[in-house]
């Protein structure tokens, strides 16, 4: 597939193989696929991400008749973990744009089935509560407790706390960090957490099971967040099934960053102070995540109601 991608850019192509990989690209699509697709997706393109490495890590090792409905689905379960579904809507319309284009040159029969992203809820709305944390505590294997946890207090992503090491942990000062290039903003930020229990007590659990690990097998654990000593690579089974089994089905990893945000704000922090905690550079995203429900809204109107009665009006059936 990569001759399709590439020269969907740059004009027609040659005939290649096409048992050759589905792409192998180091640069941008370009200018001229962001524009087509544009045209038709506007507002659902989320220009904050560059999208061909995800596509690359995802399918370039694949040849185009490798590439199923269910790999794809795989996909947009993967991503939405950290995308928002506009963003995976326009990587898969690139991905769909290819496939269309291989069938019309005569090289592929058919081109596999999409999932209709137009019929899913961009601004996705699952959250947790603190009693909700409670019970998905209980049901997750014990390697994803403190993960959970560390995404439900601090808002970070799912890749920024797969990749945090002891190095970015200063158990002294007790704050933790992020350089640059892990994040997704390219930008570092710290979280301090002395005066945050909660959060204290998770990392100093994570650096316990460290540290115990260590001496028991004389190797050294290099990341926060493990299991068996190596760092998490994949939990989306064990994840779905804890849900599951705690009446929480659906609920995604990715859904404690809106959580921890909303906690944020109930709590006081200022809005620019949050952002700078959970790593949003724009109020756009960080704005969708302030979720409302319905406590909210019995709240708010608690509060009206503990300013009294009006004086001089008269009440109902006098």
């Amino acid at each position: 597939m990569e001759k399709y991608l590439y020269h969907f850019r740059i004009g027609p192509p040659s005939v290649v193989p096409q048992s050759r990989q589905f792409f192998v690209l180091g640069v941008e699509l370009g200018e001229e696929v962001t524009n087509n697709l544009c045209v038709t997706l506007g507002p659902l393109v989320s220009q904050e991400v560059n999208i061909v490495p995800y596509l690359r890590d995802s399918f370039g090792g694949l040849k185009a008749t490798q590439i199923t409905p269910k790999s794809i689905n795989t996909y947009l379960m993967d991503r939405t973990e950290s995308a928002v579904l506009g963003t995976v809507y326009y990587e898969l319309a690139i991905l769909r744009r290819a496939f269309k284009l291989a069938v019309r040159r005569g090289e592929l029969a058919t081109v596999p089935t999409f999932p209709d992203m137009r019929k899913l809820n961009n601004a996705r709305q699952g959250f947790f509560t603190d009693a909700d944390v409670a019970l998905l505590q209980v049901e997750l294997p014990e390697h994803l407790r403190g993960l959970a946890l560390f995404a439900y207090l601090t808002s970070w992503r799912k890749m920024e706390m797969l990749n945090l090491t002891w190095g970015r942990v200063d158990m002294g000062d007790c704050v933790v960090w992020l350089e640059g290039p892990g994040t997704k903003s390219k930008r570092a930020r710290t979280f301090p957490f002395k005066h945050y229990p909660a959060l204290k007590a998770v990392i100093e659990i994570q650096r316990e099971y460290a540290e115990q690990w260590e001496y028991r097998t004389g190797k050294i654990v290099t990341h926060v967040f493990t299991n068996q000593g190596k760092p998490i690579k994949d939990y989306d089974c064990a994840w779905r099934s804890a849900c599951r089994r705690a009446g929480l089905e659906g609920r995604t990893m990715h859904d404690n960053r809106r959580s921890a945000v909303r906690n944020m704000i109930r709590a006081g922090i200022p809005k620019h102070t949050a952002m700078k905690l959970s790593g949003h550079l724009t109020s756009h995203v960080f704005d969708r995540y302030d979720i409302v429900d319905h406590q909210d809204l019995e709240d708010a109107t608690a509060k009206l109601g503990h300013r009294g009665d009006i004086t001089g009006t008269v009440g109902v059936g006098k």
